[in-house]
């Protein structure tokens, strides 16, 4: 497809969706509307992109992009900060609410994907002991297909990374081959619905509205748009969550992060209870297993060392440098969709380390996906200016997509700061200085 072509399609994708394809991700935008273009009978996609253009979007045309343009990647009880603050703060506070008006609580996940998140609600609320008939859960998504799936409720070992094997036990049951059925009552506890963030319709006075790694996709005025439309749906004493990289969205809006967990806000809280006594985290991973594990992975036992991380990284509060190992051991062996989701999950609680957007961006190259791993390379160097490695990859990135002046300026600015740098490998700081500079000119 053309530039203009994609540049056009980009726009009706942002004015529909509110999803955003700068020009670097317009390759992810064609593999995505190829794929749309052949289900809604077009042969060739830029006369498809044309003939879509030219008149409204009918339902059926809307849902086909919804389908192949979004991402969709989670699991159950994703990031334990947050499930930690529902089962200690929000829910007892907003079930409390609803008790006192004589009403059921309400819980909304707008962007609900294939139903990880909300399930993990019905969960939770079981857990704590919460009848289903005082509680109405409802998931929403623009993505006909991401809907299907979450009402079969039927879910791969992925989706449990992190779950005790007796929580799965007691709500799931074997659909073959190592996959999970959601039990019947559990299924039944949750409406689905399709709902379009950026035209629909929203629920109103909702006690929790969660919109965790959705609006990442949007463009700004449209996630700040819908950041405010969401907000305006919660209750006047409800919550409102957004995603690990979403919260300054609510911070920008003027809206008050809760102490404990910066991407959960209270809407007419008390500076009370603003800054409730801190509630006690998971124990941090013990340092000596992530040694213990390094050494295994040094001495080429890698499979040693994954079986050590693993369960480290699965609590969501190892640092850094342990989740990077796991990550780089997972894309060892070839498991790069996994080791993709262990640097996404990482990011949660490391979104400022520049070493684990590198890595994602490394595995992001190694599946073809050049525009993602440039973004994460940008993000990188967002953080640390003079990450030599991700001036180099972005640059060689650039140059094969035939951005020749870009790719000579990343090259230029590694080489500026091999230059500069602590020389305790004088060769190989040499050898990388000589490659940049052939590779700029």
């Amino acid at each position: 497809m053309t530039p203009a072509a994609l540049h056009l399609l980009a726009g009706l994708v942002s004015r529909h969706l509110g999803l955003f394809y700068p020009p670097h991700r317009y390759g992810d935008l064609e593999r995505g509307f190829r794929l749309a273009s052949a289900d809604l009978g077009f042969t060739d996609p830029e006369y498809g992109a044309l003939q879509l253009l030219a008149r409204p979007l009918t339902p059926r045309q809307t849902d086909s992009l919804a389908t192949h343009l979004t991402i969709g990647e989670t699991h159950f009880f994703r990031h334990v900060e947050v499930f930690e603050t529902l089962r200690q703060t929000v829910v007892p506070q907003a079930l409390s609410t609803a008790r006192r008006e004589g009403r059921r609580l309400r819980i909304w996940s707008a962007g609900c994907c294939s139903g990880e998140e909300i399930y993990s609600l019905a969960i939770l609320l079981r857990e704590l002991g919460v009848r289903s008939n005082e509680v109405e859960l409802l998931g929403t998504d623009v993505s006909p297909a991401a809907l299907q799936r979450a009402r079969e409720a039927v879910y791969s070992e992925w989706s449990f990374r992190g779950v005790p094997e007796a929580l799965r036990s007691r709500y799931f049951e074997s659909a073959g081959e190592r996959r999970y059925r959601l039990r019947p009552e559990m299924r039944e506890s949750v409406a689905f619905a399709s709902l379009n963030l950026v035209t629909s319709t929203f629920p109103v006075n909702q006690d929790v509205v969660l919109c965790r790694n959705v609006l990442i996709y949007f463009n700004g005025d449209a996630a700040s748009q819908v950041t405010q439309r969401l907000w305006a749906s919660v209750h006047p004493a409800g919550w409102f969550i957004l995603g690990a990289c979403e919260g300054q969205l609510g911070c920008e809006l003027g809206l008050q992060p809760w102490p404990r967990c910066p991407v959960v806000f209270a809407k007419g809280a008390s500076r009370e209870m603003l800054w409730p006594p801190p509630f006690e985290s998971p124990a941090a991973p013990q340092p000596s297993l992530a040694r213990q594990a390094r050494a295994h992975w040094e001495a080429g036992h890698g499979p040693d060392a994954e079986s050590l991380l693993l369960p480290l990284v699965q609590t969501g509060m190892a640092d850094a440098e342990t989740v990077i190992l796991l990550a780089r051991i997972m894309a060892d062996r070839g498991a790069l969709e996994q080791a993709e989701a262990v640097c996404r999950d990482g990011l949660y609680r490391h979104v400022e380390e520049p070493e684990l957007h590198y890595l994602l961006g490394t595995i992001q190259q190694e599946q073809g996906q050049e525009e993602q791993a440039i973004l994460s390379h940008r993000r990188a160097l967002q953080i640390d200016r003079r990450h030599v490695m991700a001036l180099i990859s972005a640059g060689l990135l650039l140059r094969r997509r035939g951005q020749q002046r870009e790719a000579q300026e990343y090259f230029h600015r590694a080489a500026g700061a091999l230059e500069e740098c602590p020389v305790d490998k004088p060769e190989q700081v040499a050898e990388l200085l000589q490659f940049v500079r052939e590779a700029g000119t």
